[in-house]
C-alpha cells in the first residue's frame, strides 16, 4: 500500500495519527500523548520528508495485535482474522476496535501459543507503526 491509501484509510476510519523520527518508533513530539492527531495532509507532508508514522491506540479506539512469527500468524489466520498489514519481516498486525467496556485500558502484553510462537497485544496509550514507515532495527 502507497502513503496516501494508507493515509486516507487511517482518516477514514478516524484513526489518529502521530509523527514519528525517520526509521524510528520515537515520536517527534514530546507531548504527543496530548497532541492532535496528524491531519491527512500534515501526514502526508511527514512521510513526503522521510518521516515515520504511527497511530495512537487510545486515540484511535484499537487495540492491535503483533504476530511476528509464522507460526503466530498461522494461529491468527486460523481463526479468521486477516491483517491489516504485514511489516518486511513478516510480522502482521490484526486491528481490533476496542469495547467500550475496556476503553481507557492499557497494556501490552505478551501472548504465548503453546511453545510454538508469541504475539504482542498493543492498546491504550501506545503507539503502533504503520506503513509506509521504516524501521531499523
Amino acid at each position: 500500500m502507497n502513503a496516501e491509501t494508507v493515509i486516507a484509510t487511517c482518516v477514514r476510519r478516524g484513526f489518529h495519527m502521530v509523527a514519528l523520527y525517520p526509521f524510528s518508533e520515537m515520536p517527534v513530539s514530546r507531548t504527543w500523548r496530548t497532541d492532535e492527531g496528524l491531519t491527512r495532509d500534515e501526514a502526508l507532508a511527514h512521510v513526503a520528508g522521510g518521516g515515520n508514522l504511527a497511530l495512537h491506540c487510545a486515540k484511535s479506539n484499537i487495540a492491535v495485535v503483533i504476530a511476528s512469527t509464522p507460526a503466530a500468524v498461522a494461529a491468527m489466520r486460523s481463526q479468521g482474522h486477516a491483517p491489516m498489514t504485514v511489516t518486511p519481516y513478516g510480522a502482521a498486525h490484526y486491528y481490533f476496535e476496542v469495547p467500550p467496556q475496556l476503553k481507557g485500558m492499557s497494556t501490552q502484553h505478551s501472548v504465548a501459543f503453546g511453545n510454538l510462537s508469541e504475539v504482542q497485544v498493543l492498546s491504550g496509550d501506545r503507539l503502533v507503526v504503520i506503513p509506509p514507515s521504516q524501521v531499523l532495527i
